[in-house]
């Protein structure tokens, strides 16, 4: 959802999606989707080609929509606070995580992406599996047992390099903690 302009001038930081890389991904999308249809047209009329067509296709048109979206509406993928985080998304309600809340964020590998993990204080971390439903529950025990952290903010496709985000969000914690 993209933020009002009161809060996009509050904002120490703005970063935006890497629009071209996107593009490139769903490119690749949908390079797959026509090998999924050049199969059905061979005669080869199997799940694998169904499941490429559905699959690929179904994602790379979203990726695209999405970007295209994101590119003209010019909404920004993360906006770093002076207080806070924010992650857009695509759905109504945004992301957000409040440094009063956050011990440190760190820059992992989570599989083949890169992803600031965010670890909360004790007593948040806490709270969260409390009052999260059994599924969000397993959800978050799958996500703390994989990477160490309940949350992360995936960095891959943004147009600032993984590291100098994660290096902006310890500066921005760092000045909250000080001035608090």
């Amino acid at each position: 959802m993209k933020p009002d302009k009161q809060q996009l001038q509050e904002a120490e930081y703005i970063i935006y999606p890497n629009f071209w890389k996107n593009i490139l991904l769903s490119l690749g999308c949908l390079i797959f989707a026509i090998i999924g249809i050049l199969q059905l047209l061979a005669g080869k009329n199997d799940f694998i080609a169904w499941a490429c067509i559905l699959f690929f296709g179904i994602g790379g048109i979203y990726i695209i929509a999405l970007s295209l979206h994101n590119y003209f509406q010019h909404i920004p993928a993360v906006i770093i606070y002076k207080d806070r985080v924010e992650r857009c998304t695509p759905t109504k309600n945004n992301h957000i995580v409040y440094f009063k809340d956050v011990e440190r964020f760190r820059l992992e590998n989570v599989s083949s992406s890169k992803q600031i993990i965010i670890d909360y204080k004790p007593e948040v971390l806490e709270n969260r599996f409390n009052s999260a439903s059994i599924f969000k529950k397993s959800i978050l025990q799958f996500n703390q047992n994989k990477v160490g952290g309940i949350e992360s903010i995936p960095v891959d496709n943004l147009q600032i390099k993984p590291a100098e985000i994660s290096k902006l969000l310890d500066q921005q914690i760092h000045r909250y903690n000080d001035s608090n």
